[in-house]
């Protein structure tokens, strides 16, 4: 009786070591490092004083966890001035597909005040792309306010916007049975080096 008591004990220590090494990281919470707002052509936005003066529809920055993307959301606390944009969206990565990107508004004229502005975006993330180095992949949309249909948009002036500050941190949750489905869905067809 005293082998299998044994057994089972050493079992059940191997079995509560794995599921701790497994959750710790899940727990984990925190601000995250973000790197540098780049163009999408990998040219870094130019610095004017405090701000980044964002000049193109397009802004792309790195955030680097430091767990998976499982059962976490991303908390992005965004500090800018809307300046000529008609409209600014936030938007996560969300598969292997370059341009797919999960988007939440952060900023729209005639509904939000003109100004500087200081809002916070929420991104559930079990579902999001990462990359092997714990990166997602983030981007920042906006359109000029003289545009007002798709054919003028494609010609419409560049924006001129500021952003004073973006900030990142994770937090835990528990996601739901579809995103869990996903994100094991997403683990199997990774691809993976030959």
């Amino acid at each position: 009786m005293s082998k299998h008591a044994s057994r089972i004990t050493t079992i059940a220590a191997g079995v509560g070591i794995a599921l701790l090494v497994y959750l710790l990281p899940v727990v984990s919470s925190g601000t995250r490092r973000i790197g540098t707002l780049e163009t999408i052509h990998g040219i870094p936005y130019p610095h004017d004083g405090e701000t980044i003066l964002v000049e193109e529809k397009l802004a792309h920055a790195d955030m680097y966890l430091q767990e998976s993307v499982f059962a976490k959301r991303l908390h992005v606390l965004v500090s800018f001035e809307p300046g000529n944009t008609n409209a600014i969206d936030i938007g996560v990565r969300e598969g292997g597909f370059w341009f797919g990107y999960a988007k939440q508004p952060l900023y729209r004229r005639g509904k939000d005040p003109a100004g500087f502005q200081t809002k916070e975006i929420i991104f559930p993330l079990t579902t999001i792309f990462q990359e092997k180095d714990r990166s997602i992949d983030t981007m920042l949309f906006s359109t000029s306010a003289t545009s007002t249909t798709a054919i003028e948009e494609a010609d419409a002036d560049t924006v001129s916007w500021k952003l004073y500050s973006m900030i990142a941190s994770t937090r835990t949750y528990v996601p739901g049975v579809q995103e869990v489905k996903q994100y094991i869905r997403s683990i199997i067809s990774r691809e993976r080096a030959l």
